[in-house]
């Protein structure tokens, strides 16, 4: 594992005789000459990037064996990109399993001329012009004096310059440092001092110093100073290493970094002793390279036996570090040894600061990856494929750094000829579009074959600071992807009518256009082709075909998540989730008493549909059995005589109770509540139905349940005034083609596409209003009111008004409802053109004003207890409802973006989004601060 310990400063040859870079010298190389030395542990895949300020960059990859071929690494930085001044230089290694490194920063002075006019600078502490431990240590340093130079003026930019040379005179690097002044008007007689802090003197020991200085001002032409005469540095305090900044290893503390104050640690020094003394100081500077006051801080520390071990860090408060925003920040300590009565003094360590920013910026992306897999064509066509980044704030001038690198399946080595990078400098365009676009050349793509590729980019921004962006990875395939993207919810099965049919929509998955498909659950034929499906089989795979390409298809999971919880809208009702994973095992999460747990393993396997109560869950094995947890007293716990058997075929669920169907006598049986008597009801089947062969559905309300026949007749049992009973003017139809239930009322279509309903008056089983309608198709209902969908795009409503049972007149007129989804207590109706109707209970989401302008290009529609989410063409989601309880994303999870379908408990929302990973908001205590995380990459909306 690479570590910034690891790594040496970069070597500037140029520098080496007298510590500068003039022009003959820049002449000499075409510019700075930088050789970065091998570092321990360099492998195969370690991706070095060297930074000259923020000027220029550049990359290397370590590609092959053996890795010694690549150092020293050299480069040059163009002259033509640098005017006179100093600059900061490090280097970042990021290994092939991506952990992060950087290097020391070293201090570069480019100074063509190497002459000037001004007077030089002087060292009032001198004394016969030597510079002792005394001189160096006290006060922080040393000072050096800039006299009243000819035409000072205020404000003028004074930047000093110090640097030291051994007894051969050798530059020193580390001694190096600039020191950033503005004059003020005090200083106009007699000048000005600045210091040079103790460890750029002590580094140099015995030697020499010089120091010279330039102005700026923007009356002025810039102006040198002449070298001052050497100084003599006369010291023995004992050099120690430089401090480590531990959340610095890519060269910066940022934003988030700096919350609550960042760690400076202390290394293990020579002769360290339990009772030294050591000092940390901590001074901030501007990116100009002035001093800030406020960013300073010092603090003492006591050597204690556990600090002999791995030294000890000390924590650099907050308001030292946001002082800065964009700058620098430098680090040292002093130490007196116990046991000797001597000092001596570290080197400086210097980090990056920006706390105007945070540097994980958003992961790039692939707009030609379908379902997250870029195939051969879009590997070749025009060139290779698109990478697109977008981040915040995005200004013209910005430096991006883009990258990509592709790899074998299941390796973390870098393939050879896979990694690409580029800059790019930000311009209108890109502000205007807010995005950047590079297309990553086809030979970087095919060289992976079959695997995967990780993109991501660095932001140097032109106001200072920088920013790396999360990793974006997608899949590489040599074979051709699917053209089809599908998105909506499959049908989910809750309970007591909150199941609610799904619709599903096909797009070409590069452009977004509606595609007309074949729809068809696996094992049978292809029908007619069509832009949307309704599906009513939702536990069996969905294939969906290219209508103009027979070989283009993919096939939808089953149904693979479902929630429970109570209707009522309070904390005691909190639910949980289900999630069938692409293993076929069942992870169940929020509300412990609801089922929101993980059945046992001996069960929880080969599993092919999900059902819920309000209180519990349970499931069909492709082996016909069944499983329930939750509530044992309502549906968690499956009695032995039905958990024996192995011919179910469907189940239903009523507030607390399960049914079941199978293919042999009793071809219906329950459990849970309300078989015992002690109900004021009672849910067990009659025998008459019981021994019905042909039952081919079951349907459940509060407290009954509904079967229909083959022969297209409907019976009922349970709570007789919720429906438990059928009217003898229902119970003699025989051409039943639907069934929907409210909480304590059913309803059906029968015949050409008349409605009958039956129940309780106050929960729609009243439909005489609706006795006109001759072509329903669907039937949706809230707990009290029915919406019948009609066949040439109109809609039909009865029941409790406030809840859903009237519309808005002017929506009785419209032909152009494609689907309708509905809440305890409100109706969405989706139209053609992908806008949204709503009406019922404001409370429960029948207000939609407040996002009226962000419901078009609507594709689905979901819903909860109290709560809508739409979702739109583009993977993103509007919600409106019970902001508690899914009306508002604000707890989102996860970012909203490339999902594909929504699914709901009464409480919360989640969303499962191309990539396989999960979303979900609402109630905490619903399912949405449980999320689990290992759901990300093992559930997915498509068949593996």
């Amino acid at each position: 594992m690479i570590s910034s310990s690891d790594l040496f400063a970069t070597k500037f040859p140029q520098m080496a005789d007298d510590g500068v870079i003039d022009q003959d010298e820049l002449d000499s190389e075409g510019g700075v000459l930088f050789e970065v030395p091998a570092y321990s542990d360099a492998a195969v895949g370690d991706y070095i990037t060297f930074n000259f300020d923020v000027e220029k960059s550049f990359y290397l990859y370590l590609e092959s064996e053996p890795v010694n071929q690549y150092f020293p690494w050299s480069g040059t930085v163009p002259q033509d990109l640098l005017i006179d001044g100093s600059y900061q230089a490090w280097y970042t290694v990021i290994d092939y399993i991506g952990n992060q490194a950087a290097s020391p920063i070293s201090t570069v002075f480019i100074d063509r001329s190497h002459q000037g006019t001004l007077p030089p600078p002087t060292f009032p502490e001198a004394i016969d012009n030597v510079i002792n431990d005394s001189a160096a240590v006290s006060g922080g340093g040393t000072p050096v004096a800039i006299p009243a130079y000819a035409n000072i003026a205020v404000d003028d930019n004074v930047l000093v310059y110090w640097n030291g040379f051994d007894e051969q005179n050798q530059a020193i690097p580390d001694s190096a440092t600039t020191v950033a002044y503005t004059v003020k008007a005090a200083d106009l007689i007699n000048g000005f001092t600045v210091t040079i802090t103790t460890p750029y003197i002590t580094s140099i020991g015995e030697g020499t110093a010089q120091a010279w200085y330039t102005v700026h001002s923007g009356s002025r032409i810039p102006e040198r100073s002449v070298n001052s005469v050497p100084v003599i540095i006369d010291t023995v305090c004992e050099c120690l290493p430089a401090p480590v900044f531990p959340d610095g290893t890519d060269g910066w503390i940022d934003a988030n970094e700096a919350l609550n104050g960042t760690p400076l640690s202390v290394p293990i020094y020579s002769n360290m002793r339990v009772g030294d003394i050591v000092t940390t100081y901590w001074q901030g500077y501007t990116s100009n390279g002035v001093l800030i006051s406020a960013a300073y801080d010092m603090q003492h520390h006591p050597v204690v036996a556990a600090d002999l071990v791995a030294g000890f860090s000390v924590t650099l408060p907050e308001a030292a570090l946001y002082a800065i925003n964009v700058g620098y920040g430098q680090a040292y300590y002093s130490v007196d040894f116990t046991q000797s009565a001597s000092t001596g003094t570290s080197l400086t360590a210097q980090v990056n600061v920006d706390t105007e920013h945070c540097t994980c910026l958003p992961a790039p992306t692939f707009p030609e990856a379908v379902h997250g897999v870029i195939d051969t064509n879009a590997a070749t066509s025009n060139g290779g494929t698109p990478m697109a980044v977008t981040y915040s704030p995005m200004q013209i001038g910005d430096t991006v750094t883009l990258q990509w690198t592709g790899y074998h399946n299941g390796s973390l080595t870098p393939v050879p000829g896979a990694v690409f990078s580029l800059t790019v400098e930000v311009n209108e365009a890109n502000i205007r579009a807010n995005h950047i676009v590079i297309v990553i050349p086809t030979q970087f793509i095919l060289a992976i074959g079959d695997g995967y590729a990780v993109g991501n980019y660095q932001v140097a921004y032109r106001a200072g600071g920088i920013g790396y962006s999360e990793d974006g990875d997608v899949v590489i395939s040599q074979k051709t992807q699917p053209s089809i993207k599908v998105m909506g919810a499959r049908t989910s099965m809750h309970a007591s009518g909150q199941s609610q049919v799904g619709r599903l929509c096909a797009f070409d998955a590069l452009t977004g256009t509606p595609m007309s498909a074949y729809w068809y659950y696996e094992g049978e034929s292809p029908a007619t082709a069509t832009h949307s499906f309704i599906d009513t089989q939702p536990s069996c795979p969905l294939v969906v075909c290219n209508a103009s390409c027979n070989t283009d298809l993919i096939t939808l999971n089953p149904s693979n998540i479902t929630g429970n919880g109570g209707w009522s809208d309070d904390e005691t009702t909190s639910g949980s989730f289900i999630a069938l994973l692409n293993d076929k095992s069942v992870l169940g999460w929020g509300n412990p008493q609801y089922g929101g747990s993980t059945p046992p393993s001996c069960y929880n396997q080969s599993v092919y549909a999900l059902y819920a109560t309000f209180k519990a869950f349970a499931f069909l094995h492709n082996s016909g059995s069944v499983y329930a947890w939750g509530d044992s007293q309502e549906g968690g716990a499956v009695p032995s005589n039905i958990l024996s058997r192995s011919d179910w075929l469907e189940l239903a669920a009523a507030e607390g109770t399960f049914a079941c169907r199978g293919s042999h006598s009793p071809y219906i049986q329950v459990w849970g509540w309300g078989l015992d008597g002690d109900s004021p009801f009672n849910l067990n089947v009659p025998s008459n139905i019981a021994c019905m062969s042909d039952l081919v559905s079951l349907h459940a309300g509060d407290n009954a349940f509904a079967t229909v026949s083959a022969a297209g007749r409907v019976y009922a049992w349970g709570d007789k005034t919720a429906g438990g009973s059928v009217p003898s003017n229902i119970s003699c139809l025989s051409n039943i083609t639907s069934c929907c239930s409210s909480r304590r009322a059913f309803s059906v279509i029968y015949g050409c596409g008349k409605i009958a309903a039956w129940g309780d008056s106050d929960y729609g089983s009243n439909a005489s209003s609706v006795s006109w309608v001759q072509n329903a198709s669907r039937l949706v209902a809230t707990e009290s009111a029915f919406t019948a969908l009609l066949s040439n795009g109109g809609m039909a409503c009865w029941g409790y008004n406030e809840f859903g049972g009237t519309m808005p007149s002017q929506y009785a007129s419209r032909t152009d409802i494609v689907d309708v989804k509905a809440t305890y207590g409100a109706f969405a109706a989706l139209c053609a053109d992908g806008s949204v109707l709503t009406w019922g209970s404001s409370e429960y989401g029948g207000n939609s004003k407040s996002v009226s302008s962000a419901l078009v290009n609507i594709v689905s529609i979901a819903a909860n207890a109290t709560s809508f989410a739409a979702l739109k063409e583009d993977g993103s989601l509007v919600v409106w409802g019970n902001s508690l309880y899914g009306g508002s994303t604000c707890n989102a999870t996860g970012t909203l973006e490339d999902v594909l379908a929504v699914y709901g408990n009464t409480h919360a929302f989640i969303a499962l989004k191309a990539d396989g990973s999960v979303v979900a908001w609402g109630e905490n205590a619903s399912g949405v601060s449980t999320l689990p995380t290992m759901l990300d990459g093992n559930i997915s909306y498509l068949k593996k």
